[in-house]
Parts: structure tokens; C-alpha cells; sequence
């Protein structure tokens, strides 16, 4: 493994990172409309290749002003550090841990709380290229590789990892999505401090919605409709599958952060 420091290096206040997540979702909102109101008038739905493009071009514009404030080169802002291989086994185990206990946490909220149509309407999924593949890549990028990445110069380790998932969280704005994102948020800051690399944390971000896409697509629903309690054995293997994915994680790909 090569031994590259090309982590973030700049330090990150918790105001100066909600400000970044403002500026992220207020590019996407802005461009969002604007297709919308284009659409709107053609009478034809938006296709999800043009969202999964006003993703990358929101996420784009934002690490380009975060670049021009903090100077760091695209690297440092990234951090695509290559990791040892095998990190990529635990790293698979956990996120299938991950998927079984947020779905079954999900599915209880829904049971005691049934989603209101509306609601459900409201948070639809785009469409599964920008669901699957451009959310997870804007998302790391900005909220670990940056704000987790800045936050690590600026606090402590395990305080960083517990601010991150806020902003993350506060993001999907879906009540029914809050303890979901705050525990992926919590585990990914985990395995990024330990790797200093968005590539594990990307990996698990992008099969994780994928399998929560595919349930869907599919119709398989192994935590059931939420019309009654998910099942126990999805509890179960789910934190089996957590903690032998995170007790095998190799402590050793870990790189200190240079102080800035």
C-alpha cells in the first residue's frame, strides 16, 4: 500500500461546515427548479440521467468555491487515498450489517409511525442513477471527505465523527430516514477516519442505496411493508454482520492527518 498523505488538511468549524452543506443544497435546489420549470412547460418528465448531471454539477461548483477558500489542490479536498485490499471484505460485511439494521429500525418507525402519503410523495426517489450511484458520490464527498476531513484537524476524533453525522442527517430532511442516516453516518466517519480514503466509504454508500433500491424494483421486502414489526432475524444478523465486518477493519491503513 502506498503511503500518501492525501487527506484534507485544512481545519473546519462546525458553522463554517453548515455553510457548506447550504451552499451544496442550495446549488442543487436552484438547479432543480430551473429543470423542473423547463420540463413544466414541455409537459415531459425530467429524465434521471439530466439529475443524476445537476448532482455532479451542484457538488462540482461547491468544492470549487471550498478550494478557492481553503487552497487545497483537488486531491487534498477528495482524499482519494488508495487503501490496502483487505479492508475490502470487513468493509462489505459491515455495510450488509448496516443495510439489515436500518431496515429494521426503519420498519418499526413505519410500524408505530406510518408514513402520511404526502410525505412519501414528497420523497420520492429521483431515479436510481442519481439515487444509487450520484447521491452516494456527492454525499462522501462532501460530508466526509470535507466536512468529516476538516473537522478531524479541527476536534477531536471521536467528537468529529459524532458532528458529521448531524449535518448528514439533517440533509435527507425525511423524519423516517433520521436514525438510518445518522447510524450509516456514524459507522462511514468511523471507517474514513480509520482509512483517510473516500473509496471505502463511497463503495458502502453506493451498495447500501442500491440494496435499498432494488427492494423496490424487485419487491422483495425482507423487513416486511411496516404494516407489522420486521422480523428479529434481520436485527440479529444484522449486528452480527456490523460487528465482525468492523472488528476485522484494519486499524493499520490509518494515516494522521497533517495539522493545518
Amino acid at each position: 500500500m502506498e503511503n500518501h498523505d492525501l487527506s484534507v488538511i485544512f481545519r473546519l468549524s462546525f458553522g463554517n461546515a453548515i455553510i457548506i452543506v447550504f451552499l451544496e443544497y442550495a446549488t442543487n435546489m436552484v438547479g432543480y427548479i430551473l429543470i423542473n420549470i423547463v420540463f413544466y412547460h414541455r409537459q415531459s418528465k425530467v429524465p434521471e440521467s439530466l439529475l443524476f448531471i445537476l448532482e455532479l454539477c451542484s457538488c462540482w461548483i461547491t468544492l470549487l468555491i471550498i478550494r478557492c477558500w481553503s487552497k487545497q489542490s483537488w486531491i487534498d479536498l477528495i482524499a482519494p487515498r488508495r487503501v490496502n485490499k483487505i479492508i475490502w471484505c470487513p468493509t462489505l460485511v459491515s455495510i450488509a450489517g448496516i443495510y439489515f439494521l436500518a431496515g429494521f429500525v426503519a420498519t418499526y418507525a413505519l410500524y408505530f409511525l406510518p408514513m402520511p402519503a404526502w410525505v412519501a410523495d414528497a420523497f420520492r426517489e429521483p431515479g436510481w442513477l442519481a439515487a444509487i450511484f450520484g447521491a452516494p458520490l456527492v454525499e462522501e464527498i462532501i460530508f466526509r471527505s470535507v466536512i468529516l476531513g476538516g473537522f478531524l484537524c479541527q476536534y477531536s476524533q471521536n467528537k468529529a465523527i459524532l458532528l458529521s453525522p448531524c449535518l448528514f442527517t439533517f440533509v435527507h430532511l425525511n423524519p423516517w430516514q433520521l436514525f438510518p442516516a445518522f447510524f450509516f453516518g456514524i459507522f462511514a466517519g468511523w471507517v474514513f477516519s480509520e482509512t483517510r480514503s473516500i473509496w471505502p466509504v463511497l463503495v458502502m454508500h453506493i451498495i447500501h442505496n442500491g440494496a435499498c433500491h432494488a427492494e423496490g424494483y424487485f419487491a422483495i421486502y425482507p423487513f416486511g411493508s411496516g404494516h407489522k414489526p420486521p422480523p428479529c432475524w434481520t436485527l440479529v444478523l444484522g449486528m452480527v454482520l456490523l460487528s465482525t465486518g468492523a472488528r476485522f477493519l484494519n486499524p493499520q491503513n490509518r494515516v494522521p492527518f497533517r495539522k493545518g
